[in-house]
């Protein structure tokens, strides 16, 4: 039941996430993603984390913009619901969001980059408002790399 519990809930994530604005709809919500499937799909070499309130983000170090998946990040709530944004910027320009309701529990996302995003370095804002609860908000950096 556990696991159709958390099939269940990434699968209302993607619903969720899907039905919100352009940037949104380029996120796809799956299993969580193992350290080295991470680190493959970014091209990283290293996976950092970040929290937020109740919320904690595993994001790759670094992200080989010719990487045609995007940005592979994995969220986990400890709260029992909540709505979180993930945001990636560079300077003033926006290169991809997605925000929507969260269970508890952990969600694998691919985020895909659709902006024209420059080598260089970039902000990721995780930002996570828990049901009745104080939103709490983080920004960390990440390396954008023109790619092997």
């Amino acid at each position: 039941s556990v696991g159709q519990f958390i099939n269940h809930s990434m699968v209302n994530l993607a619903v969720m996430l899907g039905q919100t604005n352009k940037p949104c709809k380029a996120a796809s919500v799956r299993k969580p993603y193992t350290d080295k499937a991470m680190k493959n799909a970014s091209g990283s070499s290293t996976v950092k984390s970040v929290k937020a309130g109740g919320m904690t983000m595993e994001y790759p170090g670094s992200l080989d913009l010719d990487k045609a998946g995007g940005l592979p990040f994995n969220l986990d709530s400890t709260a029992p619901s909540g709505y979180v944004q993930v945001v990636l910027s560079q300077g003033s320009k926006l290169l991809a969001a997605v925000g929507g309701g969260t269970p508890s529990g952990e969600s694998g996302i691919r985020l895909k980059v659709l902006g024209k995003a420059k080598p260089g370095t970039a902000k990721l804002q995780l930002i996570f408002s828990p049901a009745g609860g104080t939103e709490a908000s983080r920004t960390v950096k990440i390396r954008l790399r023109p790619g092997p």
